[in-house]
């Protein structure tokens, strides 16, 4: 018989939403920027041919903005619901379920530290992410936990899940 978990988690999506949407808007900017000096510089350069250069500009900008708002519909609303946080009574497991199923578990008693991430907007939203750091040697050995809610009464409940004898 299958152990049921003590406790399961999933990513909160307007957490996930907001934060992500400016994140992926400022990103943009910064991204076009280069490809409109580019645009400008060569404008310049060409003798005798007439470019309307605020046509060019809108059109990358607008270009860039919806490759953004695409990008970040296809994370949030497609791969994030699919995770998927679940704690037993020794173990740790993250699964994700979307075109693979990808799961990482991870025994308490290798968790070493345990780092909260919270931005302005998730304090607002009461949110965040956890980051649990491993004691195995891998890059990859850190597990994070993205978009809780109540991030810190979940680390509470974890750090009782590591001090609790077995």
């Amino acid at each position: 018989m299958a152990e049921e978990p003590l406790l399961v988690l999933r990513p909160n999506l307007i957490n996930a939403f907001f934060p992500t949407l400016i994140k992926y808007i400022l990103r943009t900017i910064f991204y076009i920027a280069i490809p409109l000096g580019i645009v400008f510089v060569i404008t310049n350069s060409i003798q005798g041919k007439e470019i309307n250069l605020y046509w060019v500009i809108g059109t990358i900008f607008l270009a860039g903005i919806v490759l953004s708002i695409t990008i970040l519909i296809i994370k949030v609303f497609i791969f994030t619901p699919h995770y998927k946080y679940r704690f037993y009574k020794h173990h740790l497991e993250v699964e994700s379920k979307l075109l693979q199923i990808e799961k990482k578990s991870v025994p308490y008693n290798k968790i070493t530290n345990i780092d909260a991430k919270i931005s302005f907007w998730d304090r607002l939203t009461n949110a965040g992410d956890l980051i649990l750091h491993t004691a195995d040697e891998k890059e990859t050995s850190d597990i994070k936990l993205l978009f809780l809610k109540n991030p810190l009464a979940v680390e509470k409940q974890i750090h009782h899940l590591i001090k609790t004898p077995k």
